[in-house]
């Protein structure tokens, strides 16, 4: 082995299984690029307290930090980023099943900047099924082409528009060839007014009038 030392004290080691380093090692200009034994760092730049790539302890992993922020890219190009303001992700995020937990109530907040519209699409293999979003003015949830939608309370579904003449049925998961159908009592309280006639295939009540024919 090829020893180097000052004194009793050795640091620096070659042998035939490579090299032993014993303290700092410094390398250009002075802490430039650093490496410290004694915190497990790898510092770099003039400012090694806020430059680093540190290994802590078994319950901190790894630590990269700069004092602007720290990044992570992929040929030139910035993927992750994280500065004061928090994370910032480019491009497709993949991820299994994840929870989001905070005591924040509002949890999730979508902010889109431009164009006037912004939210959530949904696909599935690839394929869009669904948006929910905002688009000037106003809000559009439901199921894209060849996609019916149906809004459900209790577990059980409540109300279906298919997907060919957005019809709507009520209390029933089928489509209708009527705009508004409803499998069940309707009630009313107060006036109803029809542009139309009304067509009814048995009975019905009118409260001031009794039983009518259809």
């Amino acid at each position: 082995d090829q020893v180097y030392q000052i004194g009793s004290t050795e640091y620096f080691r070659i042998a035939t299984t490579g090299a032993t380093f014993a303290g700092t090692v410094t390398s250009g200009a002075a802490t430039a690029f650093n490496i410290s034994s004694t915190s497990g760092k790898l510092s770099f730049a003039n400012d090694p307290t806020n430059y680093y790539i540190h290994h802590k302890d078994s319950t901190d992993g790894i630590v990269v930090s700069g004092y602007y922020g720290a990044s992570l890219a992929h040929r030139g190009n910035v993927k992750l980023s994280v500065g004061s303001g928090g994370i910032e992700v480019t491009g497709t995020l993949a991820a299994g099943a994840t929870t989001l937990t905070s005591t924040t109530n509002l949890l999730l907040t979508l902010n889109p900047t431009a164009g006037n519209y912004g939210g959530i699409l949904f696909q599935y293999g690839g394929a869009t099924k669904g948006l929910s979003y905002y688009n000037s003015g106003l809000m559009i949830f439901g199921g894209e082409a060849g996609v019916p939608t149906r809004l459900q309370a209790g577990g059980g579904y409540g109300l279906h528009i298919d997907a060919t003449n957005q019809n709507v049925h009520v209390g029933s998961t089928s489509d209708t060839s009527y705009k508004l159908a409803v499998n069940g009592t309707v009630y009313g309280s107060s006036t109803a007014t029809f542009g139309g006639s009304v067509i009814s295939g048995n009975d019905f009540v009118l409260p001031s009038l009794g039983t009518t024919g259809s």
